[in-house]
Formats: C-alpha cells, structure tokens, sequence
C-alpha cells in the first residue's frame, strides 16, 4: 500500500501524486494535473495543501487543452514513475477558473 497523497478520480479509482507536489501547494502555488482514467474519462485536479479534488471531468478534448496550456509545467520523477503537472501563473486563483471556465463551454454538447 502507498503512502503517496491520492485523490478518488472516479468511484473505486484513485489517483496517487509525489508529496512534493502538495509540498508546492502547500509553499502558495497552485498545481493542476490532467490524468486519464482506466474507465476512459480525463479529470483535471487541482492539488492544494489540504488535497486534492477533481475540478473537471470529460473526453479527451480535456487533455488537448490542458496540454495546449502555456502555464509552467514540471516532472517530478520518483514513487511510481514520472508525474507531470503545470502550475497555475502567479498562483492566481482567476486564471484556474478562466481556463475552467472555457474548457466548460468549449465542451462537446456544450
């Protein structure tokens, strides 16, 4: 069994992320990952000092976004291989919730 933080991405499915990256949030910055799930669905999380939660879910177009962004992105490479993350600019809570924003209405169906 891990010891790795984890955040549940959909019902019996966790997500397990490096310590260091909620050490990031817990340091004022905001990290945000794109991971898929073996059920086929993408989810955007959000890691902060506390945990994590899902701030997303969908298809695949999740991904070419998130990948699309110009944000700063990282590896963190340990337990359980390589972990990729962007970090929000400035840790400033309104280009989360713009990006979010968009990613909703650009939605297929939406």
């Amino acid at each position: 069994m891990s010891s790795r933080p984890s955040v549940s991405v959909c019902p019996g499915r966790e997500l397990a992320y490096p310590a260091a990256v909620q050490r990031l949030a817990g340091m004022g910055a905001i990290p945000l990952v794109c991971v898929g799930c073996g059920c086929g669905a993408t989810h955007l999380v959000v890691v902060s000092p506390e945990g994590a939660e899902v701030v997303a879910s969908g298809g695949g177009y999740l991904r070419a976004r998130y990948e699309a962004l110009g944000w700063p992105a990282a590896t963190v490479c340990g337990e359980g291989g390589a972990f990729r993350y962007h970090l929000v600019p400035g840790a400033d809570r309104s280009f989360l919730d713009g990006f979010l924003g968009s990613v909703a209405s650009r939605a297929p169906g939406a």
